[in-house]
Parts: structure tokens; C-alpha cells; sequence
């Protein structure tokens, strides 16, 4: 989607780093990020998180991420400012589980979600949960193939998301961990031993 999409200098709307990507004015493309076809397709849980600045001021219904395969999918929807909410597709059946965002409009915000081998979902905005539920179903059995980031712009909306440091493993990552990546970033999260933004404390194994 690169013909749709520019990079711009985050610091421009108090980022932190570095260069972001951005819809262009008057272009509205069906996703922003197109992740490898077989990132998550055998794995067995997951963590995706990344940093959202929505510089258009408006709401939006976008997704942060739809992750679909041959057997169901799956779809994090946190922007509204009236609530958002995780979505899930197994076995024809969808279901639907809310959660208070908050107004995000015109300000960073981390989101994070993670998914348990026992079809345990957490999400998380700027390191702090926010919600939690179970799906019952396993990551394995909706064989994901396409791995959408920001998802869902609808034509003529006012909404510009800018995203940063878009981060995916296919392990379930600590509270800790989540923080970290919030508070610190991604490239200092992977590249040093640090402390829990909240407690001080470093692991004992020195693993972040």
C-alpha cells in the first residue's frame, strides 16, 4: 500500500520514534501494513502491539489489526471513543467482547493484545490492561494467512492514524514485558536489559 501511504517524522506530532506511517490526504486504503503470510500460521499464541496518533482529531471504526485465515478471524478494534472492542470468527460463529477506550483522538496511545494458547485474550492500552476474556478457541484451528494492520478506513472520514513501532511475537508477553514496550519502545524492549517502568525490578534471569 505504499502508492497510499506516506512516512512521516513522528516527532512532528510529539512522537517519540522516529519515522511513522500515514495515510495520504484524500486516500483511503483498505489497510495501512501487510504482515507475512506465515508469521503466525502454525503459532500457537501471540503478542502485536504498536503506537497509534489519530493527528485527524476525529473517531473512526479502523481496526488496529484484522488477522484472517481459511477457518476464522480475528479483529482488535480499539478507537472509538465510545468503547472498542475484540472480535472473533470460529466455526461460522462471531463474537464480540467490549472494552472502555477512552477519547484517544489527537494523542499517542500503545496498544497491545495477546493471545493465550487456551484462547485467552488481554488487551492493553499504554501498558495497562484493560480487558480480558476467553474465546475457547485455539490459534491453530483459525490457520491465519493474512495479518492486516490498521484495517477498516472508511471513505470520507476525517480520521488520519498514524502508527509507530508495530511490534508482533509469537509468544504471550508479561505484563512487564507489555510496559516495557510501551514505556521504553521496541528497539530498546529487543536490544537492552531493562526495568519494569512500574516496579523498578529487572528480571532475575536478565531476559527482557
Amino acid at each position: 500500500n505504499a502508492i497510499k501511504l506516506v512516512p512521516i517524522d513522528t516527532t512532528d506530532y510529539d512522537g517519540k520514534y522516529g519515522m511513522g506511517l500515514v495515510r495520504r490526504n484524500g486516500i483511503y486504503p483498505s489497510y495501512y501494513m501487510s504482515l507475512g503470510r506465515g508469521l503466525l500460521y502454525s503459532a500457537s499464541s501471540f503478542t502485536v502491539g504498536g503506537f497509534v496518533c489519530n493527528i485527524g482529531g476525529s473517531g473512526t471504526s479502523a481496526n488496529f489489526f484484522e488477522f484472517t485465515g481459511k477457518n476464522g478471524k480475528l479483529i482488535f478494534s480499539p478507537f472509538s471513543s465510545g468503547g472498542g472492542y475484540f472480535e472473533y470468527t470460529s466455526g461460522g460463529n462471531t463474537k464480540r467482547e467490549t472494552f472502555s477506550a477512552g477519547n484517544i483522538n489527537s494523542k499517542w496511545v500503545h496498544f497491545a493484545l495477546t493471545f493465550s494458547a487456551d484462547g485467552n485474550v488481554v488487551a492493553y492500552m499504554d501498558g495497562k490492561s484493560v480487558a480480558s476474556f476467553s474465546t475457547g478457541i485455539r490459534l491453530s484451528d483459525l490457520s491465519l494467512n493474512s495479518f492486516k494492520i490498521i484495517s477498516g478506513i472508511t471513505s470520507g472520514e476525517a480520521a488520519r492514524l498514524v502508527i509507530d513501532d508495530i511490534y508482533v511475537s509469537s509468544k504471550v508477553m508479561s505484563d512487564s514485558d507489555i510496559r516495557k514496550m510501551s514505556y521504553y519502545g521496541v528497539e530498546r524492549f529487543v536490544g537492552e536489559v531493562l526495568p519494569d517502568p512500574d516496579t523498578g525490578e529487572i528480571n532475575s534471569d536478565g531476559e527482557v
